[in-house]
């Protein structure tokens, strides 16, 4: 998988030293854009039509459905 995505070796030392990195001011904008994601943001789900409705049935009212295609 990480060969047909081109996600190299060096690509995850640079993720690694990114996270190791971290300052508690980065988790302090991670935290305030998270913030801003739940009150404004939306989840889109792209899904069979068939697995959608059994969701919806399962909990009623969960996915608000929009066909695209």
């Amino acid at each position: 998988m990480r060969h047909l995505t081109h996600y190299t070796d060096d690509i995850r030392q640079q993720i690694r030293d990114e996270v190791l990195g971290a300052s508690v001011t980065d988790f302090k904008r991670f935290a305030e854009i998270l913030a801003m994601v739940a009150e404004k943001g939306e989840v889109v789900v792209l899904g069979s039509a068939d697995a959608i409705e059994k969701a919806n049935k399962e909990r009623e009212g969960l996915l608000d459905v929009k066909k695209v295609m």
